[in-house]
């Protein structure tokens, strides 16, 4: 099972590396981490690069890109595979005598110790940017047709221009024709203004195009941009401001999911890996709390959770629906009815039509008190603690794990407008991601407990205990065998049982072993069997054996074994003595049909 889990984890990783938009290469360290080997590119990576995959793998770096020792990347590699902390290396053009482009990367060193490199492809942006520099009236044509934002600001640090288009308009903090003659700090906030002020100098002092990044708050929603900042003409710049949101939500939503598929394939178990995932979760958000709530018997309950009160979780943990003697209520169908919005979520039965529900079956509310009213309630006995304790946005989003909602992911915040529907959705995408590898963890950690409740108790009773495979080869055997045969349990495992026994029990097993195999028989058997011990010596055990059926053609047979030596070979003694005393006695009572017969003939004469 361990195996299957693996491979499915593995299959999911590897599917977002094959199709990522980014190129995406992995290296091992080599040389005391001087240089690196590439271990892998995806397609992306060969289509930017001009290179086949099996060009490069177990490669240096340095022999595919010769020149990369002039780049400082090659700087930033070594940084991070001795510091651990990711950074970005910002756009610079790389170019050797094969290709010449602009890259802007960022690389991370992961638990495996390789160091993994995202690269996009800036060449593009960057011909623009010069096309826009050797012309002013071409600049004016395609920063019309561009959806950036773009200004002119003189060495006062006060705009002299502003041009925006339809789209990109609703991202100034105030109007266009409220702009010009303003001051930078009067339009943005202190700390990007004086950012933008140093950028300024730089590009008036080098006459190089400088860049940077900064995010902006707009309607309660975090929007991140890019500005580009080139001289035009003595003691003015332009400044080209691009919204970078998507661009940034989208790496930062992969990021998320790589971390998570990681913690889902370490060696965690389900609850410290829980409470890793809705760190991030809460994390990449920047919600008040979260939580995720998983099935338990009928109920589903906080599994984890930070940020809620304890009375929040003491009164809103069980959405199971009580009588007054606090016995579970049942529908019609014989299903538990589950209370409030998490119940309905929980139990699928959210409206599509109704605007606060999405077609994936989450509900989701940004503060707006009159499109509950407005919809009829299809709750059970809602309880509506979210709206009563303030919270403003809330997302229930089901957690699924083969279309089946096993739990539910919960983000609730004060501040009102914090969610989308795109970002309600993107959420519903990763919860069915991670619904089906935690449904696996959890099935793999009970095996586990139930495999250790099995060995403690085989440990502890006075027969001996063996499990075996699907090839009759031993897995599990317990230490009273060192009493019965004299093996270790060592000596035993993974070797064949029937090698142990005499020939004629061990053709006898396999034959009774392969017909209930056939007929997938999995009734109770009993038989005796003549085992040899490590001396030599043939003991007589009494065996009693059941197989258990898997998936497919898999199974494990379980068999415990009593040494009944002595009590068999009494048991035959005592009726090789019956049988003997028989033997006399109807020799005695043919002695005396015989005496009979001869007084008659004698008596007739």
């Amino acid at each position: 099972m361990n195996n299957d889990t693996s491979s499915d984890k593995t299959t999911s990783f590897q599917s977002l590396f094959e199709n990522s938009a980014n190129g995406i290469a992995i290296f091992t360290p080599t040389n005391n981490g001087q240089d690196f080997i590439f271990k892998d590119v995806n397609p992306a990576a060969e289509n930017i690069d001009l290179l086949k995959k099996r060009d490069v793998i177990g490669k240096l770096v340095t022999e595919i890109f010769p020149t990369i020792k002039n780049f400082s990347l090659l700087s930033t590699m070594r940084n991070v595979n001795k510091t651990g902390i990711a950074e970005r290396h910002p756009t610079a053009l790389y170019k050797d005598l094969r290709i010449s482009g602009y890259r802007d990367n960022y690389v991370f060193k992961t638990e495996h110790n390789e160091i993994v490199n995202i690269y996009y492809d800036r060449t593009e942006e960057k011909q623009i940017e010069e096309s826009l520099r050797e012309s002013e009236k071409e600049n004016k044509s395609i920063i019309e047709a561009l959806p950036d934002l773009f200004f002119k600001i003189d060495t006062e640090f006060t705009f002299t221009d502003v041009k925006t288009n339809t789209e990109n308009s609703s991202t100034l903090l105030v109007p266009a024709d409220k702009i010009i003659g303003k001051k930078v700090e009067d339009i943005l906030p202190l700390n990007i203004a004086e950012q933008t002020k140093i950028k300024i100098m730089e590009a008036l002092t080098t006459k190089q195009l400088q860049t940077f990044e900064y995010s902006l708050n707009i309607s309660n929603i975090d929007r991140y941009f890019e500005a580009r900042i080139a001289p035009t003409e003595e003691n003015i710049v332009a400044v080209i401001v691009r919204d970078i949101t998507e661009q940034k939500l989208a790496e930062k939503r992969q990021k998320l999911l790589m971390d998570i598929l990681l913690i889902l394939n370490s060696g965690l178990g389900l609850t410290d890996s829980v409470k890793k995932i809705l760190d991030l979760i809460k994390e990449h958000v920047n919600f008040y709390a979260v939580g995720i709530r998983l099935k338990k018997d009928l109920d589903y309950p906080y599994f984890a959770h930070e940020g809620f009160s304890l009375d929040f979780i003491k009164t809103e943990d069980s959405i199971l629906y009580r009588n007054g003697d606090e016995t579970i209520c049942i529908d019609a169908e014989g299903n538990p009815i589950l209370v409030c919005t998490c119940g309905l979520v929980i139990s699928g039965k959210t409206d599509p039509n109704n605007p606060l529900y999405t077609k994936g079956g989450s509900a989701w509310y940004n503060g707006d008190s009159d499109s509950i009213k407005s919809f009829k309630d299809a709750r059970s006995h809602p309880r509506n603690r979210c709206l009563y304790d303030g919270f403003n946005s809330i997302a229930l989003i089901p957690i699924k794990a083969n279309d089946k909602i096993v739990g539910l992911l919960q983000l609730n915040d004060y501040e009102p407008n914090k969610l989308t529907l795109e970002r309600v959705e993107f959420f519903e995408k990763l919860t069915t991601t991670i619904g089906i590898a935690l449904v696996r963890k959890w099935t793999r950690e009970l095996l586990e407990k139930s495999e250790e409740r099995f060995k403690n108790i085989a440990e502890n009773i006075g027969e001996v205990v063996i499990e075996l495979n699907s090839d009759c080869k031993i897995a599990f055997i317990n230490k009273q065998i060192s009493n019965v045969a004299n093996y270790t349990v060592e000596e035993m495992l993974g070797s064949s049982f029937m090698t142990y026994l005499t020939k004629d029990s061990s053709d006898r097993c396999i034959k009774i072993h392969n017909k209930m195999v056939k007929n997938k028989d999995g009734g109770l058997c009993n038989c005796m069997v003549d085992f040899i011990q490590k001396n030599g010596t043939t003991i007589i055990l009494d065996i009693q054996w059941k197989i258990v059926f898997g998936e497919s053609d898999k199974f494990t047979t379980y068999l415990i074994a009593k040494d009944i030596t002595k009590e068999e070979i009494k048991r035959r003694k005592d009726k090789e003595e019956k049988e003997k005393l028989n033997q006399e006695v109807r020799k005695k009572l043919f002695d005396i049909e015989t005496d009979l017969k001869s007084i008659e003939v004698i008596r007739k004469v």
